[in-house]
């Protein structure tokens, strides 16, 4: 299961859920400020601070260049 931390008008996040896309693999896309809050987001993932957060199977693996190293 992948899952992508997004937030509007990031081109990286965009890029991302792109590739995914192409790739034809499905995700799960939440947005901060809509599904989840910052500070909801903050608290849980403290040590994230910027997005895409992208995570396969709950392990995080890092932003769009971390997604696209292991998808290519």
């Amino acid at each position: 299961m992948i899952k992508i931390y997004s937030k509007d008008e990031c081109a990286y996040c965009m890029d991302a859920k792109s590739l995914m896309t192409q790739k034809g693999l499905d995700y799960t896309e939440m947005m901060i400020g809509t599904d989840i809050t910052r500070e909801e987001f903050m608290k849980e993932y403290p040590n994230i601070r910027s997005v895409p957060a992208i995570f396969i199977d709950d392990e995080y693996i890092g932003g769009f260049k971390q997604l696209d190293e292991r998808i290519r």
